[in-house]
């Protein structure tokens, strides 16, 4: 569970600094045209966010 949520808190760390630095949104470029799926993976990425930031004593 930890690697999957690691991923995401990777993918979208990434995402967030290309719209930061670049303005360009990694996801919704790759996902045009489906914007349920990439509602669905900005969902996960911050469930993942919370996850690891309430069990963070527990990955160490």
């Amino acid at each position: 569970m930890y690697s999957i949520a690691l991923a995401l808190l990777i993918i979208g760390g990434i995402n967030m600094g290309l719209i930061g630095f670049l303005d360009k949104n990694l996801i919704a470029y790759l996902l045009a045209g489906y914007p349920l799926i990439e509602q669905i993976i900005y969902m996960a990425v911050g469930v993942a966010t919370i996850s690891v930031m309430f069990n963070w004593r527990h990955y160490r």
